[in-house]
């Protein structure tokens, strides 16, 4: 089931949000790449993205509208900041005015696609970078910290900004040993690191960008 699973995903994301090769090229012989990696999260309970990789699963399989991307992004390598299942109950839990801990994993999805798919598109969109003139689309953690290139050239002013599939663009700032993602969130810290997806690098964040 998992197997047909992960073989229809990577088909249908060739028109959707994520459209990936089936296998990356340099984790041809373990097949690990951004859709089995999002699938096996998606099937896990108390994971640590489970929540929007379930998300990302059924707005796929049912055929869902991903912001219009384009069928180049089969060959992409891409970042990807996934939000934590605790920062998802999180904003659930704001969005209804409840207490984190009364906000069950099942519930906070339902509260998010109740936002409605051209919302949720959107937001999920805004959570992956492909690369611009400067850097590729898979950015390790240790590169995603330089791309703050005021703090690491001592230059005041605004910090430097990252352009999403989506269309917003997000400030990074470092702070000490930390990455902030965007600063007009509340706590939008990178907490987990450096995930290899094979064709991606997935970056934890504790909070949902675009909908602090």
């Amino acid at each position: 089931m998992k197997k047909t699973l992960t073989t229809l995903l990577a088909a249908m994301m060739l028109v959707g949000l994520m459209a990936l090769p089936a296998v990356a090229d340099d984790d041809e012989s373990s097949g690990v790449n951004l859709v089995s990696v999002v699938v096996e999260e998606a099937e896990k309970k108390n994971g640590r993205f489970n929540i929007i990789s379930s998300i990302i699963v059924d707005f796929t399989a049912e055929g869902k509208p991903f912001n219009g991307l384009v069928d180049t992004l089969a060959t992409a390598d891409l970042t990807v900041f996934l939000p934590t299942d605790f920062s998802v109950r999180r904003v659930a839990a704001s969005l209804t005015d409840q207490r984190v801990w009364r906000v069950s994993e099942a519930e906070a999805k339902e509260i998010v696609l109740s936002l409605g798919d051209a919302a949720v598109a959107a937001v999920i969109a805004n959570h992956i970078y492909a690369g611009d003139d400067r850097y590729p689309g898979k950015v390790d953690y240790r590169t995603a910290r330089s791309l703050d290139e005021n703090r690491r050239n001592g230059i005041s002013g605004d910090e430097a900004t990252i352009g999403m599939f989506g269309g917003a663009s997000y400030d990074l700032d470092r702070r000490g040993p930390f990455l902030q993602v965007d600063d007009d969130v509340r706590n939008p810290f990178v907490v987990r690191r450096n995930i290899d997806a094979g064709n991606a690098f997935i970056h934890g964040i504790n909070g949902i960008l675009g909908l602090g």
